[in-house]
């Protein structure tokens, strides 16, 4: 992406974008009914929970049916869940409904475990689908919902929707939706781990055990800035009016020209929501294919600058 203007002083050239789009694709790609939706061994379907709509992809359980709502405080929901199932036993054990000794009532199987399963970026729950098949074979329920702001699932406008509170709310809540009132067990990878982490750090009584692929959990910085603040340390400051931090190579506009590349930090850059707009699948082989050799199209310039801002390539030589 071009650098933004930094006033008077500002360099005349500005950077060339880092996305050098091979053309833009406007057309969705054709519907793909996933194999293992075909055979039925895993559901799609939409749910509500936490206040938005979520595609989940279940498998090893049937979804009961939609509640009239649930309560915000998991616990009163337990109450008042064991308080119903209370009075329901009082009402079968009574003289009426006595039962022969010859014959007595089975013990009732216990509702299997449910394991959420958490993808990361750029992911859905497609990414789970071998998964969701085997873990409903060893007698799991199996839950792999896509995320806020991915797949199926809808996307608020606002920031503060995304905050990881509001995504680990979310777990929770599609789990009860799923019908799980106690435990279950959380997996998650990447993005997703990093989220499981969290479910069980802001409800440690919903969560019976995690597992983090890729990302393992690593406390909390003493220092008080957040991981953004951290990447840009790390990384060098590429945004305009920035701190300017020693990792970027200088100060001022120069200091922005050396920032090496990150995804995350890219994201927040002006104009990257657009410029990811005009062919997604592109802009992803750019954010993780930076090797030498590797194709996406025939003519699709190759970046292997490490930096954020990469210098314009060399124009074409003449054939003439």
């Amino acid at each position: 992406l071009p650098l933004p203007p930094a006033g008077p002083a500002s360099i005349s050239a500005s950077p060339p974008p880092l996305f050098i789009m091979a053309r833009p694709t406007t057309d969705p790609p054709p519907p793909i009914l996933p194999p293992c939706v075909a055979d039925g061994s895993v559901a799609l379907t939409h749910v509500r929970a936490n206040g938005i709509r979520h595609r989940i992809a279940t498998a090893g359980f049937t979804l009961p049916p939609a509640p009239p709502s649930f309560p915000d405080d998991g616990d009163e929901h337990d109450s008042a869940a064991s308080a119903s199932a209370s009075a329901g036993a009082s009402a079968v054990s009574s003289p009426a409904r006595r039962r022969s000794p010859s014959r007595p009532r089975p013990p009732p199987s216990p509702p299997p475990v449910l394991v959420m399963l958490l993808h990361g970026f750029p992911e859905s729950w497609y990414s789970w689908r071998r998964q969701l098949v085997a873990l409903s074979l060893a007698g799991y329920a199996a839950c792999a919902p896509d995320m806020r702001g991915y797949g199926g699932t809808d996307s608020p406008r606002d920031l503060p929707s995304y905050d990881v509170r509001a995504l680990a709310l979310d777990v929770v809540r599609v789990a009860e939706r799923c019908g799980c009132r106690r435990r279950f067990v959380v997996v998650g990878h990447d993005f997703g781990a990093y989220l499981a982490w969290h479910v069980a750090l802001f409800h440690p009584d919903r969560v019976w055990a995690v597992c983090g692929m890729s990302v393992p959990w690593a406390g909390h910085s003493p220092r008080n800035y957040g991981r953004l603040e951290a990447l840009r340390r790390g990384y060098g400051d590429c945004f305009p009016g920035g701190n300017n931090h020693p990792a970027g190579g200088g100060s001022g506009r120069e200091g922005r020209l050396e920032a090496k590349f990150h995804y995350m930090l890219h994201h927040c850059l002006p104009g990257a929501a657009e410029e990811y707009g005009r062919n997604a699948a592109e802009a992803l082989y750019r954010l993780y294919a930076v090797r030498r050799g590797a194709a996406f199209e025939p003519g699709t310039p190759e970046v292997t600058d490490r930096r954020m801002f990469p210098p314009p390539p060399p124009p074409p030589q003449s054939t003439a």
